[in-house]
Parts: C-alpha cells; structure tokens; sequence
C-alpha cells in the first residue's frame, strides 16, 4: 500500500509539473529589451545581441559563490560538466552563456593564476635552451675527439692520414659552424624568456609590500639585474658565452686544416707559412663569429 500511495503521489507530481509547465508557455512574450546589454566576455566586451545571434531566447547559468568563497560553488562547476555533452544540440535552437562575478578580487586573482602559469612556462622553456645547449655542445666535442684518436691510428700512414683528414676536418668544421649559429640562437631565446619572467616578476611587485622586497630587481636576472657576466664590458661578455667557445675550438680545427692545406700545396716553401696561414686562419674567423654575434644580440635589444 505504503508504494501505491507513493506511486500516486509522484504521478500527481509530474501532472502538476506539466500544469505549471502549460501555464508557462501561455504567458505573452516579454517586453523589449530597453537596451542592448554589455558584459565582460572571455575576449573583452561583448554585446547581448552577439550573445543572441539570430536566436530569440539566451539561456544564462550564473555561478553561485559562496561568502568568502573565491571559486564558484562545486554542484554549478559539477551541472556544467553534465551539461557539456548537450550544449551542443541545444545550442541550434538556443544560445548558452554561463557567467560569473567579475569583481576586481576575482579578476586579480585570475590574472595571477595566469601569471604563475606562464611563469612556469617560461622557466621550463628558458631550461630548454641550457640542456640544448649542453646537448649540441656536447655533440661537437664528441665528433672533434672521435675524429682525432681515428687521425691518430692512420697517422703512421701519409696515405690515409691525407685523404681521411681531408674528409674528417671540413665535416667537422662544417659542424661547430651549424653548432655555434644554434647555440647563438638558443642564447637569443634565452633572453627572450628571461624578459617574460621579468616582466610577470614586476607584476609580482605590486601585490603587497612583502611582494615588493622580496622580488625586488635587485634579487633577480638579466634584464632585471647586471649579470656577472658584463661587469668588465659586453665585449668580453660575448666572449664568455657557449657558442664562443664552439665557436674559437672549431676556428682551431679550421686552422690547423688551413696549415696542413699549405704544406701540401707548398711542398718547397718553409714550414712556418703553414703555422703562420693557420693561425691567421684561426684569428679571421674568430673576429667572423664575433661580428656575427654580436649583429644577432645587438638586433635582439633593437626589437626588444
């Protein structure tokens, strides 16, 4: 009996339901809406009647916040989820728009949030940059130390050791140039990331006066700070960098390619032309990859 009586009463529900229902859609249509209504979107300011597009009715879902509560209530959170699956088969008849209050604590504390995680980001990304750098440095030196035990196990024999020093040097020398004009790059990159972690750090400074002092310039990184690096002039600097010591390795292994080129090609000249070829050599492309890096940074601060 007990489960009729509740049967009942819940088939009396559905027909009320229905009644109320019935009564709704009687009612006349509203009254004109006096203004078209402006609201904070997720890409700037928007338009009721963008919202209603070539619809007549906008459904809205407000967030319900809780008193002290800085994120919204976890069952609205929870329904649009639900609703996620069906939003878009109700969308051909009607448009659907959830909001939430966007009062300037709210809206701090999203920014901050996106402050952090691009923050991270570029922390990540700048970390990047060092292990690429260590990886392709390592690589070099590895193919330079490679080719020199093998040059070492022919050098007995001046009928290997030409043709295989011949074959090895250039593809080496070919290498630290790809090496260096990367590592130049990554360092360009580098400096890139560090101006955002800057930029999101003097946002930091201004959320309280504990915030100020404790990410105060002088406690960060370039551009922020010196770095040690420059205290005795940034022509030393550029000196000091990775792609500068790839860079002065590989103008060696070119030199000493151009000496051994002169005493092949000069049998009867003395051997100092080929000691003295290399080494100008060596110098002249030093001075090439200084000019050239030093374009590249200088072109960076001219953007930046």
């Amino acid at each position: 009996m007990a489960r009729d009586a509740l049967l009942a009463e819940e088939i009396n529900l559905r027909r009320e339901i229905e009644r109320v229902a019935v009564l709704r859609r009687e009612l006349p249509p509203g009254g004109a809406i006096p203004e078209d209504y402006r609201s904070q979107g997720e890409s700037g300011l928007v338009d009721m009647s963008e919202l209603l597009g070539d619809k007549q009715t906008l459904a809205i879902y407000s967030m319900m916040y809780g008193p002290q509560r800085q994120e919204p209530s976890p069952m609205c959170t929870s329904l649009l989820s639900a609703w996620d699956g069906e939003a878009r088969d109700v969308e051909q008849r009607t448009p659907q728009l959830a909001g939430s209050r966007t009062d300037e604590q709210t809206e701090r504390t999203a920014l901050l949030s996106a402050l952090t995680t691009e923050h991270f980001v570029l922390q990540t990304a700048n970390n990047s940059t060092y292990s690429e750098a260590s990886a392709r440095s390592t690589l070099y030196v590895m193919a330079l130390s490679s080719s020199l035990v093998a040059m070492g196990f022919v050098a007995n024999s001046t009928d290997l050791l030409v043709p295989f020093a011949a074959i090895s040097l250039p593809a080496v020398f070919l290498l630290g140039i790809f090496t260096t004009v990367r590592l130049v790059e990554s360092t360009l990159e580098s400096l890139q990331y560090l101006a955002g972690i800057a930029r999101i750090r003097g946002y930091y400074r201004t959320l309280s006066p504990e915030a100020a002092r404790l990410f105060a310039p002088k406690f960060g990184r370039w551009p922020e700070a010196e770095p040690p690096s420059e205290r005795f002039g940034s022509a030393l600097a550029l000196f000091g960098t990775t792609a500068s010591m790839i860079a002065v390795i590989n103008n060696v292994v070119a030199g000493v390619g151009i000496a051994l080129l002169t005493r092949f090609l000069s049998l009867g000249a003395p051997s100092w032309l080929g000691a003295v070829a290399g080494i100008a050599g060596a110098l002249l492309l030093t001075w090439l990859f200084y000019a050239y890096q030093r374009w590249r940074f200088e072109g960076y601060e001219a953007r930046s």
